[in-house]
């Protein structure tokens, strides 16, 4: 029987999805569920790759903009330290805290160390991930590619995508992701070990940061390597190193999950993700986040009340 690290599924019915993305589905015979992380993605022709790596990815200073890809690794990582530097200095001024090392960046003899610290260890180096999975959380470009523990908030950002922008328009399908996290932090990338996937997990602090901790955040990078510094700039997806990494290794079962999953559905899918708790308002705590799922309702496949306050409503007799 060959083995795959990747098992494929179409899906064209919404319950059917969610109750594959559920505890006690069939997909996780092998594995625990809470195991494994998940990505939604409104186009298929999207690959798992970092924003920072993406095309045209506007990296380095504003004043000075460094578009990527750049020809080398080393380029590459200087144009996204820019980009990482000028977003330090712009939430210091503005009185946020700075995760992780707060001087980081503030005396040249730290600047020393970041250099040296790349040429010992690679990019991106542990000291810099906080930083790094906050500037990512919020919009710029990094190294880092989103993930969220929860099967069902990967859904809601993919049919979300798909409902407000140019991919309603397209017929075809959504993609949702599946990596086997427990795999890749303990198998492909175990300590010690000479030969291991590059693959990195990274984790942000979620007790300042609402958001991410709703969402169930959590990021993959590509670590390279000290002697890859000057080599030119490699461009892998998650599923691509995977699938290499996977050949040579032992395991029987798939590693990663892809599920193609008609558009027609988003509409149902969104509507359906409300009676769970998955909407703007839980996705981003707060006023917008309630105002915008209120939004959301006008995108539903059907109109009903979500709650008997509504029932039978407010009659003014005047």
């Amino acid at each position: 029987m060959k083995r795959e690290a990747i098992k494929e599924i179409e899906v064209n019915d919404a319950s059917e999805l969610l109750e594959l993305l559920s505890d006690t589905s069939k997909l996780w015979e092998n594995k625990n569920r809470y195991y494994w992380v998940f990505r939604g993605i409104s186009d298929i022709n999207y690959q798992l790759v970092p924003s920072a790596l993406r095309d045209k990815a506007k990296l380095g200073y504003s004043f000075q903009p460094m578009i990527a890809p750049q020809e080398t690794n080393v380029l590459q990582i200087e144009a996204e330290l820019k980009k990482l530097q000028e977003f330090y200095w712009e939430a210091d001024s503005h009185g946020l805290k700075i995760p992780g090392n707060p001087n980081l960046l503030r005396t040249p003899k730290n600047w020393n160390s970041i250099e040296d610290a790349i040429k010992e260890y690679g990019w991106p180096i542990d000291d810099f991930l906080p930083l790094l999975s906050i500037a990512q959380h919020y919009g710029i470009p990094t190294r880092l590619l989103d993930w969220t523990e929860n099967p069902m908030v990967a859904v809601y950002f993919a049919v979300k995508n798909v409902l407000t922008s140019n991919a309603q328009k397209q017929n075809g399908k959504f993609i949702i992701w599946a990596l086997d996290l427990d795999w890749v932090i303990n198998e492909a990338f175990p300590g010690g070990q000479v030969e291991k996937m590059s693959i990195y997990v990274v984790t942000a602090p979620r007790s300042s940061n609402q958001n991410l901790h709703a969402q169930g955040g959590v990021f993959t990078t590509e670590q390279i390597t000290p002697n890859e510094l000057n080599d030119p700039l490699r461009i892998k997806s998650v599923d691509e190193i995977v699938q290499e990494y996977f050949k040579d290794k032992k395991c029987e079962y798939p590693v990663m999950i892809k599920l193609l999953i008609s558009k027609s559905i988003a509409n149902k899918l969104l509507r359906l993700l409300h009676q769970r708790n998955i909407n703007a308002a839980t996705i981003f705590p707060g006023y917008q986040g309630v105002a915008e799922a209120l939004r959301e309702r006008h995108l539903w496949d059907k109109t009903e009340p979500v709650t008997y306050w509504f029932r039978s409503g407010i009659k003014l007799n005047f």
